[in-house]
């Protein structure tokens, strides 16, 4: 997309090279960071096309159905990708077949992997805080200020 935002930018459509921009972003962003133009904030495309924590194929394929449905609501990001071999009816499909593959079939709801990291990451550590905290305990005795900040663990 950001061959298609340049040339939209070079033709002098900067509202749609704005658009193309905010989505693209915020399809990958992480959800509390504004997109990059805060007028387009608001837009219901937009909001429509975010990152959601969840990794599931039900999830990934209403997100790109919704993101070409965004991008079909714009005849110049249309042209400029029919420009590049993606015209609109090969978007239409591509916008239909991923609304129908999320909406058929058994798609369960999963974390996202990072968050699965984030999770195990905590486990280990609090399986290590467990295992050395009776030292630590040990280590702070006679010691009234290190005793106070132990207790506060």
């Amino acid at each position: 997309m950001a061959a298609v935002i340049l040339a939209l930018i070079k033709q002098g459509f900067l509202d749609d090279a704005r658009f193309a921009t905010a989505l693209s972003y915020s399809r990958f962003r992480l959800r509390n960071l504004p997109p990059p133009d805060p007028a387009l904030a608001d837009d219901p495309d937009v909001k429509l096309v975010q990152a959601v924590e969840a990794e599931d194929k039900l999830t990934l394929l209403a997100g790109l159905g919704n993101l070409v449905k965004a991008y079909r609501k714009r005849p110049n990001i249309v042209a400029e990708l029919t420009r590049r071999g993606l015209n609109d009816e090969a978007l239409e499909t591509l916008q239909l077949d991923a609304e129908s593959a999320a909406n058929a079939g058994n798609n369960a709801r999963r974390k996202s992997e990072a968050t699965q990291r984030e999770s195990a990451a905590c486990d280990r550590q609090k399986t290590t805080w467990d295992a050395i905290r009776p030292m630590v305990r040990d280590a702070v005795q006679g010691h009234p200020e290190l005793e106070a900040l132990f207790a506060e663990c």
